[in-house]
């Protein structure tokens, strides 16, 4: 039985982003009598049941928020192009989403936001393209022409495929993208409705333990290897407000991806918010979780969406990652 690696993600996608709400801040009035100078103690992140949240999760385990006096409250979304609305709308302070929302986001000016800390980052074995494993086709050359299932439209997932189409000589054009959830791409391949599907960890493993799925690409290699992935964001106007609960919010999520850098701690936290089993949760690993937030390795994922034509024009990220306004 294959076990293919984990550094996997996702399920971000990029909904359509015209219904968002422009908007630079989302905040109530500051608390006046907050703990430790924070000018909110109380606040609620947007996440996603994916493996680029694990080191939020074991933030909440170990403590490390409360410890910077914050009581953070997680809630869960389907994407992060669902969350984004939330924030802007002000019924969460942040969101953990992939960046191609995010900049597709900021570009549009659906409003000003700050990536306050990042999440994760891809690696070999860490997304793929898989088909059933009585499946015809392959190598990724016999993708051309084919239906390929992601989770939304021009997101992250759709950005991997067409890279890695394209390394291998095939036209992203010729292609046939079906959305649908992650969740459900067993059913969709088994069914027929896609000839091949892009996937993350854990439904990499899980659908390699139960329909025995096969990879015809590593979409984590070549021009993609090291490629940011996911971060956490909030309005530009919510962090001027709040810088100091932002600083402490960055300090115990890099906290807990110097603890994430432990296999084992990430196992134990994916078996409870990814519904995962102790054995499924054994069978991967975890992707790379940056420690520090670094703007120039942010400015790839933007270069690469201008490559793709997801931008109309060159974005320079440097002026909305990190906490300084």
């Amino acid at each position: 039985m294959r076990r293919p690696l984990l550094r996997g993600l996702l399920a971000l996608s990029l909904a359509p982003l015209l219904a968002l709400t422009a908007c630079g801040s989302n905040d109530p009035t500051p608390a006046a009598d907050s703990a430790g100078g924070l000018e909110k103690t109380d606040i609620k992140v947007g996440v996603l049941p994916v493996l680029g949240v694990a080191p939020f999760y074991i933030a909440m385990e170990k403590g490390y928020f409360k410890e910077e006096g914050l009581n953070v409250t997680p809630e869960v979304f389907k994407s992060g192009a669902d969350a984004i609305p939330a924030m802007t709308g002000g019924s969460i302070d942040a969101v953990f989403t992939n960046y191609i929302s995010l900049f597709t986001a900021q570009a549009k000016g659906v409003a000003k936001f700050r990536v306050i800390a990042e999440a994760s980052n891809s690696a070999p074995n860490s997304f793929g393209i898989y088909v059933m494993p009585n499946s015809p086709i392959k190598d990724t050359k016999e993708l051309s022409g084919k239906k390929i299932g992601v989770n939304a439209p021009n997101n992250i997932a759709t950005v991997l495929v067409n890279e890695t189409l394209k390394s291998a000589g095939v036209d992203s054009k010729s292609v046939q993208y079906i959305v649908a959830p992650f969740p459900e791409m067993g059913a969709r391949l088994q069914a027929g409705d896609v000839e091949a599907a892009m996937l993350p960890e854990p439904f990499i493993t899980q659908l390699s333990i139960q329909l025995g799925i096969k990879r015809v690409a590593d979409a984590g290699i070549g021009t993609l290897d090291a490629l940011p992935i996911d971060g956490y964001a909030a309005t530009e106007g919510w962090v001027k407000q709040n810088p100091k609960t932002a600083a402490a919010f960055q300090r115990a999520i890099q906290k807990g991806a110097q603890t994430a850098a432990d296999r084992s701690e990430v196992e134990k936290v994916v078996q409870s918010y990814a519904k995962v089993d102790k054995n499924t949760a054994a069978l991967v690993a975890p992707l790379t979780y940056p420690t520090s937030i670094n703007p120039t390795r942010l400015q790839r994922v933007a270069d690469l969406m201008l490559a793709q034509q997801l931008l109309e024009a060159k974005l320079d990220v440097g002026p909305f990652v990190g906490l300084s306004t």
